[in-house]
């Protein structure tokens, strides 16, 4: 979910995003809303699958456990903009109605791929955003990965973006502190400028609700009566669903996601990650069917080193039976390279 023209009043109010530094998320574990990274890629004319495949080798290099979540059914609040929006997708042109959709065999194979891998992945019964924020607030994660910036207004204070060819991290405390808003100043001034809940006032500029916060010191409700909205409710509803303080692990995910949390990182299937990607180099399949599972940041394979010490730098899988792989990759194991 997106706020409207939040990220042009992040960029009036407070200092550019750094750069991520992977580095620093070492150990750590990082939440994924995976479905706006797919729509990126399709609009980025790249595979949806292997596109998701590269970034588990990025995070895996660093040793960071990625947590994928799928987004389930929209909440009640958030129909009347699903209505809007596929309304919107049935007068596009046929090939762009297809970089507008993720269709279920797309999910089941990126889910396969997230399996074969060894990623945690599970399916939230509403909105993904919804349980990536409670899982940041309850520490069972410590970032997230999104296009979406409403994850700053859930109270995430860190927010990794793709933007373009780079990663962008975005800090809750920094962007208060920069901006003189509250938390909770800063969660109205997302639902003034308009959420998926509640509609945006074409009057109110960015810059005018802004003011009418700090120099006004108006509340949400004051600026909305003096647009004449006496009846507030979307608002103060859009305000409740960002601050989530209602949602709870069960209502958030189902038993058998919640089965699936507690099983853990799952096994890997070495097979699928040869045949899904027949032109990677070794390197890059043995990063992604790496998980550092029972082994310490002092004790884990370091596979950087693996294209120098045992692997030719540009061979492929392409002809190379998968018991050889498996040598190999038990090879770069058993050397503790």
């Amino acid at each position: 979910m997106g706020i409207k023209s939040l990220h042009k009043w992040l960029s009036w109010v407070t200092s550019p995003p750094p750069a991520v530094n992977w580095s620093h998320w070492s150990e750590k574990r990082i939440g994924i809303d995976i479905l706006g990274l797919l729509y990126k890629a399709k609009y980025d004319n790249q595979e949806p699958t292997e596109s998701i495949a590269r970034l588990i080798v990025l995070l895996k290099k660093h040793s960071i456990q990625p947590i994928f979540v799928f987004d389930g059914k929209s909440p009640q609040e958030k129909q009347t903009t699903c209505t809007q929006r596929r309304r919107q997708k049935e007068q596009l042109p046929d090939a762009q109605q297809k970089l507008a959709c993720i269709h279920s065999n797309e999910r089941n194979e990126i889910k396969q791929l997230l399996y074969a891998t060894g990623c945690v992945y599970l399916n939230a019964n509403e909105e993904a955003d919804s349980l990536l924020a409670y899982m940041y607030k309850n520490a069972h994660i410590d970032a997230v990965i999104s296009m979406d910036m409403d994850f700053l207004a859930r109270g995430c204070e860190k927010l990794l973006v793709p933007y373009k060819s780079k990663w962008q991290e975005y800090t809750l405390s920094k962007i208060l502190a920069e901006s003189k808003l509250s938390y909770e100043r800063f969660v109205e001034l997302c639902v003034l400028l308009g959420t998926d809940y509640n509609p945006h006032i074409p009057s109110l500029s960015y810059q005018r609700i802004y003011w009418s916060l700090i120099i006004g010191n108006l509340t949400m409700s004051e600026i909305l009566a003096k647009e004449g909205i006496r009846n507030d409710f979307l608002w103060s509803r859009a305000y409740q669903l960002l601050l989530g303080k209602e949602y709870t692990w069960d209502s958030l995910l189902s038993e058998k996601q919640r089965e699936k949390w507690k099983a853990g990182i799952p096994n890997t299937e070495y097979e699928s990650c040869v045949t899904m990607f027949p032109t990677w180099s070794l390197t890059d399949l043995a990063w992604l069917y790496y998980t550092p599972v029972n082994k310490s940041a002092e004790t884990a394979i370091d596979l950087r080193a693996a294209d120098a010490a045992v692997l030719e730098p540009r061979t492929t899988i392409q002809n190379v039976p998968i018991e050889n792989m498996k040598s190999i990759r038990n090879s770069i194991a058993d050397s503790n390279i």
